[in-house]
């Protein structure tokens, strides 16, 4: 055997299967995997940016409709009410299925909040089921004759209906705006622009009641002469809109005053631009609120006030690490703004305070009969917005019977009217969680707090006025509250722009 000639076939075997090892057969079809990866990935991109278009435009929504949505009338019209339905209900759909098409693989960010939206549909679910014919339910006064009561709970199924569907708007308006607001950036400034659309109203409300002689939306006012309504009809809910506006503007205010004193420690000379800045959204701020003066609403002016002192107290505890310099402060510079708003533009709002005697016992005159209608039908109520019909069952002296009382001017007592104890309450525990969950966020944030602080804020001033008006059941204010408070519970991540707010 030839051991010469076999050694040199195994040396030329390994070599080739050194070769083969090198540069394997596939090693094409690995180079155009490469190329597809590279692909697949760009194409991820393309579908994540379009999303981001799609999320980035119909964020917009809330800022445009807390400007549209109080021109007529604060929306409180049902064929308002309709139009609104729509126009919620087709942006939901569209945004939902222009994102679903441009990015599969993307999910409308809202599972946190899916206790709080379970809550907020119990509402209108429960506004349904008073239209299912239970007679045994309806209970009412002596005086009404047997035949007259109605099978159904509701004592107006029509109202019902739409008001189930006014809350289902509602409903879809916060889903948009929690599902849009994921960027820090972007909710900062969503929430300038919603300051500025209430600094637009205050200011066409100052020119309506003084350049344009006293007029409102239609012309020559019917009512409220002599105070400044805006393009509401009523000027309670005027200064409601007005109050959550202002504690917005105070947290975006102080957001811009801290985030300046950590980029440059020290005193700005008096004509620095960022003095002037301040000083000009500061006198936006001084506009809203001499406009809601000018309402006279007494009520909504010291809700804002406890708002505003809030707002204040959680921005400074923030910046300066305390609590307690704060509070005091805070507590001091409402009293002297009360004084200098009294003394220099509110002699109408000084008048109505003084005579608060008379109309608290006109209120509660009002009240007792309204809890009289609350204990006959404690569980069933007696129908979404159908509180104007029930009413009229129990009105008697000495509540004034000159005129027809369509509302209970306290949202807590219509709400527990139309719905009944339980469902009723719903509300209160979906606003409560909305609370909450924002002084969590304010709590476990470094930094961009500033929309759940505005969305305590807000909270504060609807809540507190709600108890002795009805402000949260004109359409326009419930607007504004949804889109601030969409802002504060959204789960934000990280933003790649350095931009932080629109300046």
């Amino acid at each position: 055997m030839d051991f010469d000639k076999l050694k040199q076939k195994v040396s030329e075997r390994a070599l080739d299967r050194q070769d083969v090892s090198l540069n394997p057969p596939d090693s094409g079809l690995q180079f155009e995997e490469d190329i597809f990866e590279e692909k697949l990935s760009e194409t991820a991109r393309s579908r994540s940016s379009a999303a981001r278009r799609i999320t980035n435009s119909f964020s917009w929504l809330g800022p445009a409709l807390v400007l549209l949505a109080p021109i007529p009338f604060g929306s409180n019209r049902p064929v308002l009410w309709m139009f609104w339905c729509v126009v919620l209900f087709l942006a939901l759909a569209i945004f939902a299925g222009a994102v679903a098409a441009r990015d599969p693989g993307r999910s409308i960010r809202v599972s946190s909040l899916r206790g709080l939206i379970a809550i907020g549909l119990c509402i209108p679910l429960a506004g349904l089921v008073q239209l299912v014919p239970l007679g045994i339910l309806n209970s009412l006064p002596a005086h009404i004759p047997p035949d007259l009561v109605p099978r159904r709970m509701s004592l107006s199924a029509s109202s019902s209906l739409m008001a189930a569907l006014r809350i289902l708007s509602y409903i879809a308006l916060f889903v948009i705006v929690v599902a849009t607001s994921l960027r820090p950036d972007r909710v900062k400034s969503r929430l300038h622009y919603i300051f500025y659309a209430v600094f637009a109203h205050a200011v066409l409300g100052l020119v309506m009641l003084t350049v344009l002689g006293d007029i409102s939306i239609l012309g020559p006012k019917e009512s409220y002469e002599g105070f400044a309504t805006g393009t509401f009809v009523n000027r309670n809910s005027f200064a409601t809109f007005l109050g959550m506006g202002l504690v917005c503007g105070m947290a975006l205010l102080m957001d811009r005053a801290n985030r300046r004193r950590m980029r440059r420690p020290g005193k700005l000379s008096l004509l620095s631009p960022e003095r002037i800045e301040l000083l000009m959204f500061a006198s936006a701020l001084g506009i809203v609120f001499i406009a809601q003066v000018f309402t006279a609403s007494r009520a909504a002016t010291a809700s804002t006030l406890v708002g505003l002192w809030v707002v204040y107290v959680l921005m400074s505890a923030k910046a300066r690490g305390s609590i307690l310099r704060p509070l005091l402060r805070g507590g001091g510079a409402i009293a002297v703004l009360t004084l200098v708003a009294f003394a220099t533009f509110g002699s109408d709002l000084l008048d109505r305070s003084l005579t608060i005697d008379s109309a608290a016992g006109t209120r509660l005159d009002l009240y007792k009969q309204v809890i009289g209608m609350i204990a006959m039908r404690p569980l069933s109520g007696y129908g979404l917005d159908s509180f104007r019909i029930a009413y009229e069952l129990f009105h008697e002296l000495p509540v004034s019977t000159a005129f027809t009382w369509s509302l209970a001017h306290s949202t807590y007592l219509a709400l527990w009217v139309e719905l009944g104890l339980v469902a009723g309450t719903l509300p209160m525990i979906a606003v409560g969680m909305v609370f909450v969950r924002s002084f969590k966020s304010y709590l476990n944030r470094t930094t961009d707090f500033v929309a759940p602080v505005a969305t305590l804020g807000a909270i504060v001033v609807a809540a507190l006025h709600s108890t002795v008006d009805f402000s949260l059941e004109m359409e326009a204010n419930v607007f504004l509250l949804i889109a601030i408070c969409g802002l504060g519970v959204a789960n934000l991540r990280p933003s790649r722009s350095t931009k932080v707010s629109p300046e």
